[in-house]
Formats: C-alpha cells, sequence, structure tokens
C-alpha cells in the first residue's frame, strides 16, 4: 500500500474551487481578456476532474517471494496475480522479464556465486527452477486501485559470506 494519494481529492476539490472563483472574477470585469483567462481556467478545472479522488491508501497490489537455502545455493520464488478485486477496487499486476519484457506471473530462480558454484558441477539440473547466476531482476508492473500505475525493478542477490 502507499498512502501519497491520501490528499488528491482535498487538492482536487481545492484546485477546481479556486478556478471556478477565478473564472467568476474575470467574467465579471466584462473585457474580452475577461472572457479569455475564464475560459482558460474554466478549461483547467475541467481538467483537474481526471485527478483520482482516493479516500485513503491506494493498494498497488501483491508480490511474495519465498527464499530457500537449499545445500548452499539460493532458490527465489516470485509470484503475484494478474488481477484481484478488492474492497478498495481492482488491482492488476504483472512481472516481465528485463532482457525479453515478456509477461511472467511467477518467477523461479536459483542464485549463486563463484563460492556457491564451487559445490555444484555444471552439469546439475535445475528444475523447475531456472539457474541465473549470482543476481535475477524483472520488473513489476502495477496498476493500483486509485488508477495508479507504478513500475517497479525487482532484484534478488546472492552474497557470499564475509562479503
Amino acid at each position: 500500500m502507499e498512502q501519497d494519494n491520501s490528499d488528491l481529492k482535498n487538492i482536487k476539490g481545492g484546485i477546481i474551487n479556486a478556478m471556478h472563483s477565478v473564472a467568476a472574477i474575470a467574467s465579471a470585469t466584462g473585457t474580452p481578456y475577461g472572457a479569455i483567462v475564464a475560459a482558460v481556467v474554466e478549461a483547467v478545472a475541467t481538467g483537474a476532474q481526471f485527478i483520482p479522488s482516493t479516500k485513503g491508501h491506494d493498494f498497488v497490489g501483491f508480490v511474495t517471494v519465498k527464499v530457500t537455502n537449499q545445500c548452499g545455493y539460493i532458490q527465489t520464488a516470485w509470484t503475484t496475480f494478474s488481477s484481484a478485486n478488492t474492497a478498495a477496487g481492482k488491482v492488476s499486476n504483472k512481472f516481465a522479464d528485463v532482457g525479453t519484457l515478456e509477461s511472467i506471473e511467477s518467477r523461479l530462480a536459483v542464485l549463486d556465486s563463484s563460492y556457491y558454484t564451487t559445490f555444484w558441477p555444471n552439469g546439475v539440473d535445475w528444475e523447475p527452477y531456472a539457474h541465473v547466476y549470482d543476481h535475477d531482476q524483472f520488473w513489476w508492473i502495477t496498476k493500483g486501485t486509485s488508477y495508479s500505475n507504478y513500475t517497479f525493478l525487482l532484484k534478488a542477490k546472492a552474497i557470499p559470506p564475509g562479503k
């Protein structure tokens, strides 16, 4: 969740009220310039309608990671869901591979470093996990309940003891 949008409803109302007041004053001058100013600020007030009204926190999505040490190598299992209807509104999520931008809903990876690879020959079958050396990263793209859009870079890195 994030809380920064909780004031948007008040900001939106303040902008609209201020623009209507300026338009009324400009129109009262009875001049062509006053009419132009009134038209411009009414357009700004109309544009402010696109600011989302929020009553509180914006639920941005859900992602979970399970990290397991399997005999000296690190397994990460990242999971999200494509969409969900919550009490706060609809949330949409997806992972996108950094290299291919292919959309995925889960990511299973084995992380290791030169420290760990000394214990495992190259022929190890990592299935169903992908072997990604010492780090893995991908994008998490989410649309929150307040019609907000977020993009996060999720990254996991294996660091040997003593480093």
